[in-house]
C-alpha cells in the first residue's frame, strides 16, 4: 500500500472544464439531454391521453342521451297504444257512490264544446254507458250505411250509440230532469266556462217553471221539450255567427211554433198507427172470408233465397192453407218487428226503423230476401219463426231485428209485444 504523502481534504479540487476533461463531461451531458426529450414526450401523451379521456366521455354522453330519448319516445308511444294503463289514480279509499260516467262518444264531444245528444245523460243513457265495454279503441272507424246505401266511415263508439240514442225532441220530462243535472254536472268537469253554464242553468229552469210544464195538456208539455230540443241544436249551429243568441231568453213565438210542431207529430203518429191497424173480423163468416184474401197477400212468404227453398213444406206466418183464428195474434214483421196489419205484404216492408221508432232496422228485404243492411249477408228467414231453424246452410242464423244469434226476430226483445187477442 503506498504512503499518503497529502491530505486528500487539503488537495486541491481539479477544473473539469478543461479540455482533458471532455471525455469525462460528455456522458453526463447527453444523459441531461434524454431527461428533456423524455419528459417533453410524457407531456404530449399525457394531453393526448386526457384529449382522448375527453372525448370518450363525450361519446358515452350522446350514447346516454340518445338511449333516454329513444325510451322516452318508445313510452310516448306506448302511452298512445295502451293509454288505459297510465292513467293515473287518487291516493284514496274507494267512493261509497258510484261515480256519474258518461259514454266516451258524449266525454269527447263535451271536451271540444260541441252539441251531444241529452240522452247519453239520462239514467237509461249512463246505465247504457256503464255496460258498454271501453276496452275497445273508441277512435277506430266503423263502416256504417245509410238509409240512401251509402257507406262512409265512423268511429266506434258513434256506431255503438247510433241504435240506443233517442233524440232530444222524443224524450220524456222525466228522462229531461235527469239528463240536465247530470250534464251540468259533466260541462262544469270539462272545462265550460261561467257564463256558458250560468245560461244553460237559466235556460232549462226556465222551461221546468214554465206555465206549459204543470199543463193538463200533453201537448203543451210536448212542446216544451220541442222547443228546448230546437233552441239548444240552434244554440250550437249558431256559435261564432251574427245570429248567435243567450239560451236563457225564452221566445213566446217559439213556444207557438213549438206546440205547432208538436200537434204535427202527434198527428203524424195517430195517422201511422191509425194506418196500421188491425181490420176488423165480423162475426159473420161472410164478412171473414171477404177479409181473408188480403191478409192471405199479406203473409205470403218468398221462396228466393237458398234457406227459403230449403223449407217449401213451411207454411208462412199464416197461407190459404191455414185459416187465420181471430183469436191468434199476428207474428212480428222481420223488418221493423211489428205485430200490426202492414199496407203491403210483409215480404216487401221497406222499413228504416223499428215499429217503435227507437232503432234502426236492422235488416232490409231486397227481392223479398232478408239480408243485413250494413254488410249485404243473406239471413235465413225460417230462423226469423218461433220455432227457428236446425237445418245447414249459407244463410245466416241471427235475428233480423237486433242481429243477435241467440233467437230470431218472433223473440226478439224489440219486437212489438203479443196482445194475445186480435180485435174482432
Amino acid at each position: 500500500m503506498p504512503d499518503i504523502t497529502q491530505n486528500p481534504h487539503e488537495a486541491t479540487p481539479p477544473d473539469y472544464g478543461l479540455d482533458r476533461f471532455l471525455p469525462a463531461r460528455q456522458p453526463l451531458m447527453q444523459n441531461a439531454l434524454d431527461r428533456q426529450e423524455w419528459d417533453a414526450q410524457q407531456e404530449v401523451q399525457a394531453q393526448e391521453a386526457h384529449r382522448a379521456r375527453e372525448q370518450q366521455q363525450q361519446q358515452d354522453e350522446e350514447q346516454a342521451r340518445a338511449q333516454i330519448e329513444d325510451q322516452e319516445a318508445a313510452l310516448q308511444e306506448e302511452r298512445k297504444k295502451n293509454r288505459t294503463k297510465f292513467l293515473p289514480f287518487a291516493d284514496t279509499q274507494i267512493s261509497t257512490s258510484t261515480p256519474v260516467l258518461p259514454s266516451p262518444l258524449a266525454l269527447r264531444k263535451l271536451r271540444k264544446g260541441e252539441y251531444c245528444e241529452l240522452y247519453f245523460f239520462t239514467n237509461k243513457g249512463l246505465v247504457d254507458a256503464h255496460a258498454c265495454s271501453h276496452s275497445l279503441d273508441d277512435e277506430a272507424l266503423a263502416i256504417m250505411q245509410d238509409d240512401q246505401g251509402l257507406h262512409s266511415f265512423i268511429p266506434v263508439a258513434a256506431a255503438r250509440a247510433k241504435h240506443s240514442v233517442i233524440e232530444d225532441r222524443d224524450l220524456t220530462w222525466a228522462q229531461l230532469d235527469e239528463a240536465t243535472h247530470h250534464m251540468l254536472q259533466a260541462m262544469k268537469e270539462n272545462g265550460w266556462d261561467q257564463k256558458r253554464l250560468e245560461a244553460h242553468l237559466s235556460f232549462w229552469m226556465a222551461l221546468g217553471a214554465h206555465e206549459w210544464r204543470h199543463d193538463s195538456e200533453d201537448t203543451a208539455k210536448r212542446a216544451l221539450i220541442v222547443y228546448q230540443a230546437t233552441a239548444w241544436k240552434r244554440w250550437h249551429d249558431m256559435l261564432g255567427t251574427p245570429h248567435s243568441f243567450n239560451l236563457k231568453y225564452l221566445m213566446h213565438k217559439a213556444h207557438d211554433w213549438a206546440v205547432k210542431q208538436a200537434n204535427e207529430a202527434n198527428e203524424k203518429l195517430l195517422a201511422a198507427v191509425t194506418a196500421q191497424q188491425r181490420p176488423t173480423y165480423s162475426a159473420q163468416k161472410a164478412t171473414h172470408q171477404q177479409c181473408q184474401p188480403s191478409f192471405s197477400k199479406r203473409l205470403a212468404s218468398p221462396t228466393t233465397d237458398h234457406s227459403e227453398s230449403s223449407h217449401k213444406r213451411s207454411k208462412s206466418f199464416h197461407t190459404r192453407e191455414k185459416t187465420f183464428n181471430g183469436n191468434d195474434p199476428l207474428p212480428a214483421c222481420a223488418v221493423c218487428l211489428s205485430r200490426e196489419m202492414h199496407s203491403v205484404p210483409v215480404v216487401e216492408c221497406d222499413a228504416s226503423m223499428t215499429w217503435d221508432h227507437k232503432h234502426d232496422a236492422f235488416a232490409k228485404r231486397i227481392n223479398r230476401t232478408l239480408v243485413v243492411k250494413s254488410t249485404g249477408q243473406r239471413l235465413c228467414s225460417r230462423w226469423q219463426r218461433k220455432d227457428g231453424c236446425s237445418d245447414k246452410h249459407a244463410h245466416a242464423h241471427i235475428c233480423s231485428g237486433c242481429g243477435s244469434s241467440a233467437h230470431g226476430a218472433q223473440n226478439c226483445p224489440r219486437a212489438q209485444k203479443s196482445q194475445g187477442v186480435n180485435p174482432i
